[in-house]
């Protein structure tokens, strides 16, 4: 959980028979701070996430 934003919900991405586990987050109920990111997507980069 993080201070600020609140709890995020982790996705595992699949792409072929790779499995990067955790990479993609997301808050669906963010603290009122933090409400302009609710539902937006995040990916890790430094777990190899690309995208294009």
């Amino acid at each position: 959980m993080c201070g600020w934003k609140g709890t995020a919900r982790y996705w595992d991405l699949v792409v072929g028979d790779q499995v990067i586990t955790n990479a993609v987050w997301a808050y669906d109920t963010p603290k009122p701070e933090a409400v302009s990111i609710r539902e937006r997507f995040a990916f890790y980069r430094n777990k190899g996430v690309t995208l294009a």
